[in-house]
C-alpha cells in the first residue's frame, strides 16, 4: 500500500509553502530533463501530493457533491485534462485523499503503540502526535469521517477499502483503550463511545474555528487534549 502523505515537520505555514512550491512546479512543466539537484522539480508522487492537499480542503470546504474535478483544476492554476495524469475520476481523488488521512492516522497509532508507559501514557502520546500533524495540515482529519461521499463510491472497492481501513484502526484504538482499563490508567467505559469522545472532536475542531481563513491555535489543541485525557482517565 503506498503512503502518499508527506512529512510535515513544521506548522501550518510550512506545509503551506510546500503546495505553493509544488503548485507553481505543475503550472510551468516543461519538456526539459529534470535537474540533479535535489532542489529540482518535485516527482510525480510529490505533486499528487500537492493535488490531494488541495482536494481534501475543497471537499471540507464545499463537500464532496459540492466539488467538481473543474474546482479542483482551478485552485491549483492547472488545466483539467493535467489531473488526469495522476487520477482517472472524481471517486479516484476522493479515495486517495481518503487513504492519505487514514494512512496518517494509522502512523500515529503505530507510533503511540510503541512508546513506553501504560494505556493512558500511549493515549496521550497519540492525542500529541495527531496533534502535531493536525497542526501542520488541519484540512486532513474531517476525511477520517466516511461521510457525504456519493453511494456508488461508498458501495465500491474503493470505497470499501476506505472503510475497512477506518474501522481497523477504530478496532486499533478500542484495544488501547481496553489495554488501559486493565491496567488501571482508564477509566472502565463503553470502548465506542470512548473512542466518539476522543476523536470526533478533531474532525469538528478546524472547521467549528474557521478553518479556511483562521486555523485553531496550537494551544487549543493542547487544551483539548487535556480535556480528552482528563476524561479518560481513571478517577
Amino acid at each position: 500500500m503506498v503512503l502518499f502523505a508527506l512529512r510535515i515537520n513544521g506548522v501550518g505555514l510550512a506545509a503551506e509553502t510546500i503546495v505553493r512550491v509544488l503548485i507553481a512546479s505543475m503550472k510551468n512543466e516543461t519538456k526539459t530533463k529534470s535537474p540533479s539537484s535535489p532542489f529540482g522539480r518535485p516527482s510525480a508522487a510529490e505533486r499528487l501530493d500537492a493535488i490531494l492537499r488541495v482536494a481534501t480542503e475543497l471537499f471540507n470546504k464545499r463537500g464532496v457533491g459540492g466539488t467538481t474535478l473543474d474546482d479542483v483544476a482551478a485552485e491549483l492554476g492547472i488545466r483539467k485534462a493535467s489531473l488526469y495524469n495522476y487520477i482517472k475520476s472524481k471517486n479516484e481523488l476522493l479515495y486517495l485523499c481518503h487513504m492519505r488521512a487514514l494512512e496518517t492516522r494509522s502512523a500515529i497509532m503505530d507510533f503511540a503503540l510503541t512508546c513506553p508507559g501504560n494505556g493512558i501514557e500511549k493515549i496521550i502520546a497519540y492525542l500529541d502526535e495527531f496533534r502535531r500533524i493536525l497542526w501542520g495540515e488541519p484540512a486532513m482529519f474531517p476525511l477520517l469521517v466516511l461521510f457525504d461521499v456519493p453511494e456508488d463510491y461508498r458501495e465500491s472497492q474503493q470505497g470499501q477499502k476506505a472503510l475497512e481501513l477506518a474501522n481497523f484502526e477504530l478496532d486499533r484504538m478500542s484495544t488501547l483503550l481496553e489495554m488501559g482499563m486493565e491496567d488501571g490508567s482508564i477509566r472502565r467505559s463503553d470502548p465506542d463511545i470512548l473512542i466518539f469522545g476522543t476523536e470526533s472532536p478533531y474532525a469538528c475542531l478546524t472547521q467549528w474555528h474557521g478553518l479556511w481563513n483562521h486555523p485553531p491555535g496550537d494551544e487549543v489543541h493542547k487544551a483539548l487534549n487535556e480535556f480528552i485525557v482528563n476524561g479518560l482517565r481513571a478517577r
